[in-house]
């Protein structure tokens, strides 16, 4: 299950299970939570219920480039050379 931007803050929370799970998630009280529900999420707790749950979330747009991008810099300029010495 995918969320829609326009949902509710009460419907995201209802998704991810209700204001105990979600309290539970974020380390808060259910009555933070509860309020949430009225002044909606704060940006921070959404962004981390974003990264706990994709599954409910979906990926983050872009995420697979910037894993791409990343894992291409972590890449050893080392072992190109020693590909080449071998070939």
């Amino acid at each position: 299950m995918c969320l829609n931007a326009a949902m509710t803050p009460g419907e995201i929370i209802d998704a991810l299970g209700g204001t105990n799970a979600v309290a539970e998630l974020c380390e808060v009280s259910p009555s933070a939570v509860s309020q949430w529900r009225q002044d909606g999420i704060p940006k921070a707790r959404l962004m981390f219920l974003h990264a706990v749950r994709p599954d409910i979330f979906g990926p983050a747009p872009g995420a697979q480039s910037e894993i791409r991008e990343s894992n291409s810099e972590l890449r050893d300029p080392r072992s190109d050379e020693k590909r080449e010495a071998c070939a």
